[in-house]
């Protein structure tokens, strides 16, 4: 996570330098910006101007923190904000760290986990506002990014969480094990016209209101010839996901070898997707476990003989679950961890 602390008072700037002090030493990163009058002494970064410093935030940080006052922070950010899925955590402090607000993104984004941090290193009091966590009932979102999936139809998260606040029965379908009892009133042995569904093809509907949960357990490998254009990568990207019903949202790495590690197409794919982009050394993809398609011209050109395949299963040490595919000079494979969902670790109220 990456935070941009703003302060705009003496007051501010002191109570800046506390914060990031103590969320480093969380082993958080944090840039703090400060007027001209006092970045220097404070030895941070100056602004143009504040909506200046909020555009780029909102485009550069996962977490905006205001330290001043509430409404300076809500006008900054008002022109920035898009959706729960995307916009940055926001949270804003008065400038003696009595009261610690998260204004934006509590779940998704982390503010409300962000908040309690601040409130422990200012000592100052925490103030939520989300019904979920004020009543302390699960907060599906919340759930889902700590425990990394990715959330098809957010629109359908108010519609959980509503049913929850009011007794409501809340249906629940996974294709992968689960451990640990459900938060209370989820089951997956209710009849109801909303639930949760946790697969990797975001299409399933099992319930008349579905929220899909996708957890990010494929890996892709990929190779493909100089230059190739992004719509011959990505043709063969969407067809090997489609032909084994597999949804985007549940890429969690798209891997390569180190000579692909600037190939436009293949980043461009991992931006568009919105997943992590790795590549590795040949020495290190000959290390991959398992058995390979092998080719004599690939190893010619990259000194291994198997590109897509061996990154695929290296980069989290998934099985082989889509064999190579080539088409138009490129190929591509999949890799799914071993994954089962999880709720040991939710400390809220349980079934």
């Amino acid at each position: 996570m990456k935070i941009a602390v703003i302060a705009f008072t003496a007051n501010g700037a002191g109570l800046a330098r506390t914060v990031m002090d103590g969320l480093r030493a969380r082993e958080i990163g944090c840039t703090g910006f400060l007027p001209d009058r006092y970045a220097k002494l404070f030895g941070m970064n100056t602004y143009p101007s504040l909506a200046e410093w909020s555009r780029m935030a909102f485009a550069q940080y996962n977490a905006l923190l205001f330290i001043g006052a509430l409404g300076i922070a809500v006008r900054s950010i008002a022109p920035f904000v898009v959706s729960k899925t995307c916009d940055p955590a926001v949270i804003c402090v008065d400038e003696l760290g009595r009261f610690v607000i998260p204004l934006l993104s509590g779940h998704i984004g982390g503010a409300n986990r962000l908040s309690g941090m601040i409130s422990e290193i200012t000592g100052g009091t925490q103030v939520i506002t989300t019904a979920t966590d004020i009543n302390e009932e699960f907060a599906v979102d919340t759930w889902a990014v700590s425990n990394g999936y990715a959330i098809a139809n957010p629109e359908n998260i108010k519609h959980i969480s509503a049913a929850i606040l009011e007794n409501l029965p809340v249906g629940i379908k996974s294709d992968f094990p689960m451990t640990g009892a459900p938060p209370r009133g989820i089951s997956e042995h209710v009849s109801s016209e909303v639930g949760i569904c946790i697969s990797l093809n975001h299409m399933k509907k099992p319930f008349v209101t579905t929220l899909n949960i996708i957890p990010k357990c494929i890996d892709v490998g990929m190779g493909c010839r100089k230059d190739a254009p992004f719509e011959t990568i990505e043709k063969l990207f969407l067809r090997a996901l489609g032909e084994r019903n597999i949804s985007p949202y549940g890429i969690g790495n798209i891997a390569s070898i180190d000579i692909k590690a600037r190939e436009p197409g293949l980043l461009r794919l991992a931006e568009k997707y919105r997943t992590v982009f790795t590549t590795f050394s040949a020495e290190e993809l000959a290390g991959a476990e398992g058995e390979f398609t092998e080719s004599e011209f690939v190893r010619s050109v990259t000194g291994i003989s198997s590109v897509c395949e061996r990154s695929a299963v290296y980069v989290r040490g998934g099985q082989l679950f889509q064999p190579k595919l080539s088409e138009n000079g490129v190929t591509i494979a999949l890799a799914k961890l071993d994954w089962s969902v999880s709720f040991d670790n939710y400390g809220g109220n349980r079934s």
